[in-house]
């Protein structure tokens, strides 16, 4: 499915990120001068000194020349009060997707803040010094990330990656889920079942039929072909449109509560969140990863760079060949070039 955006998410529409977003466009449009960075040369020189998949990514981002994909904004100059999305660092606005709002071609773009790490070296000529490479390179990958996905027209990563993120997203959830509810195994593959139909939805080709999602029945972790079918079956009677629907997050957790086990009856989607976000580290960006792909595969990528996220390391932690696919895919992401492929908006 490629037409799902951060702006669908449950966690933008409880903080109307829509219209947050809309409000954002016209003070651009009429600051822009002041704020937008036209003179990126000082970005592209940035280097990070450091060998892991992100950093590699970043690096081949800068250069192929794709950092015109973005919109970088520098707020530093402006000393009057800023529309608050800008201002959220954990949110990346793909403009080229603000819902029912005309955008100006120069702005379609993900808008990258990067006045928390830069500053002026040189007043006369506009010149900036990024102090945190790092983060800046963190900033870059997120936003390559989000923009490949949102302009993907077809399946956004090959059978074999989207298998990996898939795996990656229904056994940390369920894992999560089953130490809230003490899940037995077959309950937990029911669990992880229905997550990874969600993720395989939102991953396949967005001509593929959703009742059953050709990407799930990649999914040998869950088990045959016929446990997977099984399993859908149990929640036909729930899905809406004879089974081609969504299967949302907040969908999942109400089905769970009607046919789950007993011990989830009073499951609510808010639960979902809470225990996926618990942690103070993260919090926002892990609400939106429960619901958007391509923040998923983000904090893939930064688990695999040496980044501690509470939730995914300690799932990771007690599984070997989680950890195993996990560095595997991190490479295969970077060196396949599917991300860097799909930036062409510069």
């Amino acid at each position: 499915m490629n037409n799902f955006t951060l702006f669908d998410t449950s966690f933008a529409k409880a903080r109307s990120l829509t219209s947050m977003a809309q409000q954002a466009v016209p003070f651009l449009i009429k600051n822009g001068p002041l704020v937008i960075v036209e003179d990126i040369r000082d970005l592209e020189s940035v280097r990070v000194f450091s060998s892991t998949p992100l950093s590699k990514l970043f690096q081949d981002i800068t250069n192929a020349g794709k950092l015109s994909n973005f919109t970088f904004l520098n707020l530093s100059r402006f000393n009057k009060d800023i529309p608050e999305i800008l201002a959220l660092d954990d949110v990346v606005i793909d403009a080229k997707f603000i819902p029912n709002t005309p955008v100006p071609a120069q702005l379609q773009k993900c808008w990258v803040n990067i006045t928390p790490i830069t500053s002026i070296k040189d007043s006369y000529n506009g010149s900036l010094n990024v102090s945190d490479a790092a983060a800046f390179a963190s900033m870059i990958v997120r936003a390559a990330i989000v923009q490949s996905y949102n302009d993907s027209t077809s399946a956004w990563l090959n059978p074999r990656l989207a298998t990996v993120v898939i795996e990656s997203y229904a056994m940390t959830i369920s894992h999560v889920l089953r130490q809230a509810f003490t899940l037995g195994f077959e309950e937990e593959k029911f669990v992880q079942t229905l997550f990874a139909a969600y993720f395989a939805q939102m991953l396949g080709d967005s001509n593929a039929p959703l009742k059953v999602p050709p990407m799930l029945m990649r999914c040998t972790f869950l088990g045959s072909a016929a446990d997977i079918l099984g399993r859908l079956e149990q929640i036909e009677q729930y899905r809406e449109n004879r089974g081609e629907d969504i299967l949302h997050p907040i969908k999942i957790c109400n089905i769970l509560s009607q046919c789950g086990p007993e011990r989830m009856k009073k499951f609510v989607p808010t639960m979902l969140y809470r225990f996926m976000s618990s942690s103070s580290l993260d919090s926002q960006t892990m609400m939106i990863a429960v619901d958007y792909p391509a923040y998923w595969v983000f904090q893939m990528l930064r688990v695999a760079s040496g980044y501690k996220n509470p939730v995914m390391s300690n799932v990771i932690k007690l599984n070997t060949k989680m950890k195993t696919q996990l560095n595997g895919f991190a490479m295969e992401l970077q060196s396949s070039n599917q991300i860097l492929n799909k930036l062409n908006r510069g």
